[in-house]
């Protein structure tokens, strides 16, 4: 990305200017993790029955249920990093509204 938009590879660019960047380029060419969704879910090619946002599930929720089709959870992935242990090892705040670590952690050195 560094030599397509001409930024320094060997410094730290603002998010802002690398978001500069994206919004002048042309959204068929961008790489696809950045690319808007609408070029990447392909609305010009796929007549979609619905597209929702996942803050608004229940959207999703009316359709399936609508076409009698149960909504199942699935999380491969899913790590349980909402335990407290989990929390308060990696020393983040119980307050949801406080994003950040509580205290930097300082990574060991390798042996």
């Amino acid at each position: 990305m560094a030599a397509r938009y001409g930024l320094p590879p060997d410094k730290a660019v603002r998010l802002e200017a690398l978001l500069e960047c994206l919004r002048e380029d042309d959204p068929y060419w961008i790489d696809p993790p950045f690319a808007p969704r609408t070029v990447t879910l392909s609305f010009d090619l796929i007549n979609f029955d619905l597209v929702c946002q996942l803050e608004h599930v229940e959207d999703l929720e009316r359709l399936l249920s609508a076409l009698s089709i149960p909504l199942k959870s699935h999380w491969p992935h899913q790590t349980n990093a909402g335990r407290i242990a989990n929390f308060a090892a990696l020393r983040y705040a119980l307050d949801s509204s406080e994003t950040e670590p509580t205290v930097r952690i300082t990574p060991q050195a390798k042996r």
